[in-house]
C-alpha cells in the first residue's frame, strides 16, 4: 500500500495513475478546507495529484501546499469547512459501537495507527455503507481467513491448515555491564524501557514498506517483540517475530522490527554509555506454521 510515499488501501486497488481520488487525498483536502470535484481532480497533472496524496499521508500536512495545488484545478476548488484529525488517545465511542465485539479496537492500537488510518476509520464510519467499515478494519489489521490446503500425503478428504508464514529475527544492544545495571536500575525499570522498545519495534515491523524503498507490503497478521537483559555481558537481546498470510517474505519486516527496537534502547541508553551499539542483527528462522 505504499510506493514513493503514496499509500493506497487494498480496497482502492492498483490506482497508480490516481485517476480516482484516493483516501489520502481526501484527508488532505478536508483538513485543508478544500472542496474539489472529481472533474477538478482529474484536471490536475499526475505530479500535482501525487503531491496532494503525499501530503495526505503525512502526520502533519502542509495546508498551504495543498491549496496551491488544488487552486490549479478546472473547475477550481471551493472553500469548505476544514476538519481535524480524530483524537489520538481514545477510540471514538460510535466507532467502537459500530465495530462490535467481533472487531475489538483498544486505545493502544488506536494510538499506534497512522493519522491517515484514524482519519479514514472515522470517514468510513460517517459515509458508509455499513459493510465498508468491517472490510476496512479487516484489511487494516490483516485478518484474512486461514488458507485451507490439501495435505500432500493425506488421503482423500483430509485437509490441513496452513495459517501463517513466520520470520524471526534478533538484534543485540551492547554496552558495559555496569552501564546496563545503571540503565535498567533506579527509575528506569526494565519493564518501562522494554515496553518502549516493543512499541517501536512493532510499529516498524508493520510499516517496513514505508521505510525501505521498493519493499512491497506484506499481509502481516502479528508482530511480537521480546527483550531480555543479560547483565553478565552487558547486553540486551531483542527477538522479533512476524507472522503473515502466505509466503510473503517477512524476513525484512522481522529484521526491521528487531533493529528499530534495538535503536530505541540505544537512544535511551546513550546517556549512560556513549559507546552503546547495536550488533548481531540477523534472521534466526523463517518457516510456515501449520494449524
Amino acid at each position: 500500500m505504499a510506493e514513493n510515499n503514496i499509500q493506497l488501501y487494498d480496497s482502492e486497488g492498483e490506482k497508480r495513475d490516481l485517476g480516482v481520488m484516493p483516501l489520502a487525498a481526501r484527508r488532505a483536502l478536508m483538513i485543508a478546507g478544500e472542496l474539489l470535484t472529481p472533474e477538478g481532480w482529474k484536471s490536475l497533472t499526475l505530479a500535482d495529484r501525487r503531491t496532494v496524496v503525499v501530503e495526505g499521508c503525512k502526520a502533519t500536512l502542509d495546508r498551504a501546499k495543498v491549496q496551491d495545488v488544488t487552486h490549479k484545478a478546472n473547475p477550481p476548488s471551493d472553500w469548505g469547512d476544514a476538519v481535524t484529525d480524530p483524537p489520538v488517545d481514545e477510540v471514538p465511542a460510535d466507532l467502537l459501537e459500530r465495530l462490535g465485539a467481533d472487531r475489538p479496537l483498544e486505545n493502544t492500537q488506536w494510538a499506534e495507527l497512522r493519522p491517515l488510518d484514524r482519519f479514514v476509520f472515522v470517514l468510513v464510519l460517517k459515509e458508509g455503507p455499513p459493510e465498508r467499515l468491517p472490510r476496512f478494519y479487516d484489511g487494516l489489521f490483516r485478518r484474512p481467513e486461514p488458507v485451507v490446503a490439501v495435505a500432500a500425503a493425506a488421503g482423500a478428504g483430509h485437509f490441513r491448515m496452513v495459517s501463517t508464514h513466520r520470520a524471526v529475527a534478533s538484534a543485540r544492544v551492547q554496552m558495559r555491564p555496569e552501564s546496563l545495571a545503571l540503565f535498567l536500575g533506579g527509575e528506569n525499570t526494565p519493564d518501562q524501557m522494554f515496553a518502549m522498545a516493543r512499541i517501536a519495534g512493532i510499529q516498524a515491523g508493520k510499516h517496513a514498506s514505508q521505510l525501505l524503498p521498493l519493499c512491497y507490503p506484506s499481509p502481516i497478521t502479528r508482530v511480537e517483540v521480546v527483550c531480555h537483559a543479560d547483565y553478565g555481558t552487558g547486553s540486551i537481546v531483542i527477538r522479533a517475530t512476524v507472522d503473515a498470510v502466505e509466503k510473503s517474505g517477512v524476513d525484512t519486516e522481522a529484521m526491521v522490527a528487531a533493529t528499530i527496537a534495538a535503536l530505541t534502547l540505544v537512544d535511551f541508553a546513550k546517556h549512560v554509555d556513549r559507546h552503546v551499539m547495536v550488533t548481531d542483527v540477523q534472521l534466526v528462522e523463517e518457516k510456515d506454521v501449520e494449524g
